[in-house]
């Protein structure tokens, strides 16, 4: 979801499994400030990285060009 011109926040969904056996569905986010090159704040969960890159290439973005 583009925030503004620069600011991308990626809903990551995962779940977490209690000691009884519930299944609680959850969510973080991760940012990416686009510029000439690109921010990452927070990377979310493990595995995340599909997600994310998935966007960023939805976007006309390279993960290549992640450099913080």
């Amino acid at each position: 979801m583009q925030v503004t011109e620069h600011v991308h926040a990626i809903k990551i969904p995962f779940s977490l499994t209690s000691d009884s056996g519930i299944i609680i569905e959850r969510f973080v986010y991760a940012y990416l400030i686009y510029g000439r090159e690109i921010c990452l704040v927070d990377c979310g969960v493990a595995s995340s990285e599909k997600i994310i890159f998935d966007y960023m290439k939805k976007t006309g973005r390279d993960p290549q060009e992640i450099s913080l």
